[in-house]
């Protein structure tokens, strides 16, 4: 064999195998999907943001009515208290109108809590689903093994998630959290409550 030509089948000399190959990714392969522990997709955040819109609306649309009517009451009450005459109206009668007023102050900050609170825990420990959550298709897990969060967590979770939002910087780092978290797209609730968000509508997940 001349030495001067190179072997049939061989690359000739000073040539190595192509950039990138075969060792590395692919520059345009796409990437990976998010996943929980389980290997479950995580739910994308635009998703987690719509639920608690139809969220806030399912909780805030009764609890405006209760405190519209209560409102209304007192208005009543004020608007009576008014007209009556002087002589006949008592020291009860004007106490229980500003008594009621002062409630219905209280309650307008207590109730819409309270009644969040309570709906995201009885919600998640009954399912891992709020109303909203169940229509864009994504479900709260427990982190350590996919199950769902017991009573204590989805409490803890809950009572984080209302408590953050009443602190103005708190309560947006938390909302925002999960637009930077890395591995598991996790709230500063979840972190709390030791949960996850995961996505529902695709094959692998059981009862699709």
């Amino acid at each position: 064999m001349n030495p001067g030509v190179p072997h049939h089948g061989a690359p000739p000399g000073g040539y190595g195998p192509p950039p990138g190959a075969p060792y590395g990714p692919h520059p345009y392969a796409m990437p990976r999907p998010a996943v929980s522990p389980q290997g479950v997709p995580l739910a994308e955040s635009w998703r987690r943001l719509a639920a608690r819109v139809i969220d806030g609306l399912v909780v805030g649309v009764p609890v405006t009515a209760v405190l519209l009517g209560a409102f209304a009451w007192m208005v009543y009450g004020i608007v009576g208290l008014s007209e009556a005459d002087p002589s006949t109206v008592g020291g009860a009668e004007v106490l229980s109108v500003f008594g009621g007023m002062f409630l219905l102050i209280i309650a307008a900050i207590a109730l819409p809590l309270g009644a969040l609170w309570v709906y995201d825990w009885v919600c998640h420990a009954r399912s891992g689903q709020t109303v909203g959550k169940r229509i864009l298709d994504i479900k709260v897990v427990r982190i350590a093994d996919g199950g769902l969060p017991t009573g204590g967590q989805a409490c803890g979770r809950g009572a984080a998630y209302v408590a953050m939002s009443q602190l103005p910087v708190i309560g947006l780092l938390d909302a925002l959290w999960l637009l930077w978290d890395e591995p598991f797209r996790q709230c500063l609730h979840d972190k709390a409550a030791g949960t996850v968000v995961v996505s529902t509508d695709y094959e692998g997940y059981p009862g699709y």
